[in-house]
């Protein structure tokens, strides 16, 4: 079986290496362009599991995630940014 995980570095394309055959299997869940696109030939491959890239999450993590994400954003309009990585940026004038 084969898995290509994540992105590789500019300009360079993970290959499947032989066309995904029996007794060949794939795992994917990066593609060229993105959303993969309805009748793409992997799509149609008995033996290859297509996955979105964000394929690992659950609603309790994106119910985390928005939450932190909007209290952030309602801090920041409030005059008191939290979970600041760069506390310099919020220096600039704008």
């Amino acid at each position: 079986c084969q898995h290509l995980a994540g992105r590789t570095g500019a300009g360079k394309r993970p290959r499947l290496g032989p066309e995904p055959r029996p007794p060949w299997h794939a795992a994917v869940d990066v593609f060229e362009l993105e959303p993969i696109l309805q009748g793409h030939p992997l799509l149609r491959l008995e033996n290859a599991v297509c996955t979105p890239h964000i394929g690992y999450v659950e609603q309790d993590s994106y119910e985390l995630y928005f939450r932190a994400a909007f209290e952030n954003v309602v801090n920041f309009v409030s005059s008191n940014p939290t979970n600041i990585v760069n506390p310099d940026a919020l220096k600039v004038l704008r």
